[in-house]
């Protein structure tokens, strides 16, 4: 059984397709770039989470004022 929370958040998901596009593809952008572009004394692991965390972060600042309002 699914708690309620989560049905809205998937409901949430599925009512504005073009934002979540935009979170998830920057996210994705920021993992392959941030491990093509940092430097190799960055495991790998790190350079995939600190570029997806960027490519989020961007993501939420694109989108962030048709979240809110």
């Amino acid at each position: 059984m699914t708690p309620p929370h989560a049905r809205g958040v998937w409901a949430a998901l599925r009512g504005h397709p073009v934002i979540t596009a935009t979170l998830l593809g920057c996210t994705f952008a920021g993992a392959l770039l941030g491990f093509y572009l940092l430097t190799d004394d960055w495991s790998v692991a790190r350079r995939l989470a600190a570029g997806a965390i960027a490519g989020a972060g961007t993501g939420v600042l694109m989108t962030g004022t048709k979240m809110i309002g």
